[in-house]
C-alpha cells in the first residue's frame, strides 16, 4: 500500500512541476522547447536512477515513486505526440519530422548519458563511501 502512496505523491509533484514549467517557460521558437527539455531531463534521470541501483539503495517504494510517479507525470510523451500531430495536420511535415527525430535522438543520448553518469557514480562515489565506512568500522 505504501508503494501506491509514493507513486501518487510522486505523480502529483511531477504533474505540478510539468504544469508550472509550461506556464513559466515559453520560448518563441520553431519547436516546443519546454516539452523537449522536460522529456530529455526525464530520460536522463530515469536512466541515472536505474543504473545507480537506486531501488536497492533506497527501496522499491521510493524507486517507483520517483520513476513511475514523478518522472512518469513529469515527462510528456502524449504532449510530444500531440505536438508532432499538430505540425503534421497544419502541413508542416518537415517540422513534424524534425521534431520527432530531435526528440528521439536527444532522448537516446540523454538515456546513454544517464546510464554512464550512474555507472560513474557507482564506481567512484559509492565505492569511496564503502571504503570509508569499512575503515571506520575497523
Amino acid at each position: 500500500m505504501k508503494k501506491y502512496l509514493f507513486i501518487a505523491l510522486g505523480g502529483s509533484l511531477g504533474a505540478v512541476l510539468r504544469y508550472l514549467s509550461f506556464k513559466t517557460f515559453s520560448w518563441n521558437s520553431l519547436l516546443p522547447v519546454t516539452t523537449l527539455i522536460i522529456n530529455e531531463l526525464g530520460a536522463f534521470l530515469l536512466a541515472f536512477l536505474v543504473s545507480l541501483s537506486f531501488e536497492s539503495l533506497f527501496g522499491e517504494d521510493l524507486f517507483v515513486g520517483l520513476t513511475s510517479g514523478f518522472l512518469g507525470a513529469l515527462t510528456t510523451f502524449s504532449t510530444l505526440e500531440k505536438e508532432i500531430f499538430t505540425f503534421y495536420s497544419k502541413g508542416s511535415f518537415g517540422t513534424a519530422l524534425l521534431y520527432a527525430l530531435i526528440s528521439v535522438g536527444l532522448g537516446l543520448a540523454a538515456v546513454g548519458l544517464g546510464f554512464k553518469t550512474g555507472e560513474f557514480f557507482n564506481e567512484k562515489i559509492l565505492s569511496t563511501l564503502d571504503a570509508v565506512t569499512e575503515a571506520e568500522e575497523e
